[in-house]
Protein backbone atom coordinates (compact mmCIF):
# COMPACT_ATOMS: atom_id res chain seq x y z
CA UNK A 1 0.00 0.00 0.00
CA UNK A 2 1.26 3.56 -0.42
CA UNK A 3 0.29 4.67 2.84
CA UNK A 4 3.17 2.59 4.31
CA UNK A 5 5.49 3.01 1.36
CA UNK A 6 5.03 6.98 2.12
CA UNK A 7 5.91 6.70 6.01
CA UNK A 8 8.80 4.52 4.81
CA UNK A 9 11.39 7.15 4.92
CA UNK A 10 9.29 8.64 8.19
CA UNK A 11 10.24 5.30 10.16
CA UNK A 12 12.31 7.53 12.73
CA UNK A 13 9.17 9.76 13.00
CA UNK A 14 6.12 7.50 12.48
CA UNK A 15 7.76 4.54 14.17
CA UNK A 16 5.66 5.25 16.83
CA UNK A 17 2.24 5.63 15.29
CA UNK A 18 2.74 2.80 13.41
CA UNK A 19 3.07 0.82 16.18
CA UNK A 20 -0.32 2.14 17.14
CA UNK A 21 -1.74 0.59 13.67
CA UNK A 22 0.09 -2.59 15.04
CA UNK A 23 -3.59 -3.65 14.95
CA UNK A 24 -4.08 -2.91 11.38
CA UNK A 25 -1.03 -5.32 10.38
CA UNK A 26 1.26 -2.30 9.35
CA UNK A 27 3.94 -2.85 11.73
CA UNK A 28 4.66 -6.39 10.78
CA UNK A 29 5.03 -4.71 7.44
CA UNK A 30 7.20 -2.06 8.44
CA UNK A 31 10.05 -4.15 10.57
CA UNK A 32 10.36 -6.04 7.42
CA UNK A 33 12.30 -2.98 6.17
Amino acid sequence: DNFYMELKPQATCNFRCIVSFSNSGIRDRFYEY
